[in-house]
C-alpha cells in the first residue's frame, strides 16, 4: 500500500495500471521537452548573434564593465531585466567582491542564490562561461522538473505523460529566455512534493531548502506541508520541514553581515488589494488587436489564471491535503499582485508558475473534469508565447 509522506492513513493509494502508466514514458516526455526547449534556445541564441549573455538582458543603466568584460551584450538606454543580476551574482556568489554594488537592491537579489550557485558550479568557476551556464542550468532544471512531475503523476495513479503539461508551461520558457530563477525553483518544489508523497521527510526537506534558496515564495508550499504534518501528528516529518527553512535563514544572516541590509527589503509594492492589479491590467488590454500579440497573450493569462484560481478553491474544498492547501494559499497570494507585477508576460508569466505547477499536481491526484479547461488553457498559453516570440 502506498502512503503519503506524513499521513499514516495513506492519502494516495491508487496504483498505476496499464502500459500508459509506466515510468518509461518519462523518456519520451524528457526528449520532447528537451527538443522544444533546445530549439527555442537555438532560435534565441541566433537573435543574440551567438552571444549567450543576450539571455541575461543586461542594460546600460546597471553597467558593470569591470565584472562583465567586453564580451557581454549591453542594451543601450535600457534598465535591462532581472537576469542581469543573476549573472552578476554568479560572478560573485559569496559576496566577497563588488558585484553587489552594481545591483538595484542587492540584498533582495542575493537571497535567490541557488541559481547562480548552480551556474557557477556548471561553469567550473570560469567567468567567461557563466552566461552559457545560466541557460544550461535552466534547461536541465526544466527537464528535472518534468521528470519529478512525471514521477509524482505515477505515484498518484496518473500517466507520466501528463508531465508534458509541466514542461510546456509558458512561465518556464519565459524564465529560461531571460535567465530567471523560476525553472530551478519549480524543479526543487515539485521534487519536494514527490518526496513528500514518497515518505522521505529528510530528502523532502533538502529539496525544499534548495527551493527556498531559489525563490523565497516557495515558503508558502513549505508552510502548507508543515501544517499538514502538524495535523497528522507526525512530529518527525514536521521537524524535518521546520529545519528546511534553516539554510535560508542562515543565508539571510550572511547577507545582512556582508551588506548590512535585510534581504526582504524589496518587492513590498508588488502586493495590494485582491485582484485589483489583474483587473486593472485586463482593462488596459482593450481594444484588442491581432497586430498586438502581447495583448492577446496577456488576456489569455488573465482568463486562464482566473480558471486556475477557481480550481484551487475547489481543490481546497474537496479535502485536506498538503498540495491542496498550498494550491489554495498560492491562489490567494497571487490575487494580491499589483500593477507592478501585472505589466507584461515577462513579469507575471513566470511569477505565477507555482500556481500552474500545483494545478497539474492537483489534476494528477483527482483527474477531475474541473481541471480540463485550465490545463488546456495553460498549453494554449505556451503556444501563444512561442508565437509572441515569433518562434512559430
Amino acid at each position: 500500500m502506498r502512503e503519503s509522506l506524513l499521513s499514516p492513513g495513506g492519502a494516495y493509494l491508487a496504483r498505476p495500471k496499464g502500459w500508459l502508466y509506466s515510468r518509461w514514458w518519462l523518456l519520451p516526455v524528457l526528449c520532447a521537452v528537451l527538443l522544444v526547449y533546445g530549439w527555442a534556445i537555438n532560435q534565441s541564441l541566433a537573435r543574440h548573434g551567438g552571444n549567450w549573455s543576450g539571455f541575461a538582458v543586461v542594460g546600460d543603466r546597471f553597467p558593470a564593465p569591470a565584472i562583465h568584460g567586453p564580451g557581454v551584450l549591453i542594451l543601450p538606454n535600457s534598465f535591462g531585466y532581472d537576469g542581469q543580476f543573476f549573472l552578476l551574482a554568479a560572478h560573485d556568489p559569496w559576496l566577497r567582491g563588488q558585484a553587489h554594488t552594481y545591483m538595484d537592491v542587492a540584498g533582495y537579489r542575493y537571497q535567490r542564490i541557488m541559481y547562480p550557485w548552480l551556474a557557477r558550479l556548471l561553469a567550473f568557476g570560469d567567468p567567461q562561461d557563466l552566461p552559457r551556464a545560466l541557460v544550461l542550468v535552466n534547461l536541465f532544471a526544466v527537464a528535472a522538473g518534468a521528470c519529478f512531475m512525471g514521477l509524482l503523476c505515477v505515484r498518484r495513479g496518473a500517466s507520466p505523460l501528463w508531465a508534458l503539461f509541466y514542461g510546456f508551461s509558458s512561465g518556464l520558457i519565459i524564465a529560461l529566455l531571460r535567465d530567471l530563477a523560476e525553472p530551478v525553483a519549480m524543479a526543487f518544489l515539485i521534487g519536494g512534493f514527490w518526496l513528500y508523497d514518497a515518505r522521505r521527510p529528510w530528502w523532502c526537506a533538502l529539496f525544499m531548502a534548495c527551493a527556498l534558496l531559489s525563490k523565497e515564495i516557495c515558503a508558502i508550499a513549505l508552510a502548507a506541508m508543515a501544517l499538514h504534518a502538524l495535523s497528522q501528528g507526525n512530529w518527525r516529518g514536521l521537524l524535518a520541514l521546520i529545519l528546511a527553512g534553516l539554510p535560508l535563514a542562515l543565508w539571510w544572516a550572511y547577507i545582512y553581515y556582508r551588506l548590512g541590509t535585510l534581504p526582504m527589503q524589496g518587492g513590498e509594492s508588488n502586493f495590494g488589494v485582491p485582484l485589483a492589479g489583474m483587473l486593472a491590467y485586463a482593462r488596459g488590454l482593450f481594444p484588442l488587436s491581432t497586430s498586438s500579440p502581447q495583448n492577446l497573450l496577456g488576456l489569455g493569462f488573465v482568463i486562464v489564471t482566473c480558471l486556475v484560481m477557481v480550481a484551487a478553491v475547489l481543490e481546497f474544498l474537496r479535502g485536506w491535503s498538503a498540495h491542496g492547501l498550498a494550491f489554495f494559499l498560492y491562489a490567494g497570494f497571487f490575487s494580491l499582485m499589483t500593477d507592478k507585477v501585472w505589466v507584461e508576460p515577462w513579469s507575471y508569466g513566470r511569477v505565477l508558475l507555482p500556481l500552474y505547477v500545483l494545478m497539474l499536481a492537483g489534476f494528477a491526484q483527482t483527474r477531475s473534469r474541473w481541471y480540463w479547461l485550465p490545463l488546456c488553457g495553460s498549453l494554449a498559453l505556451f503556444i501563444m508565447t512561442l508565437m509572441w516570440q515569433k518562434f512559430i
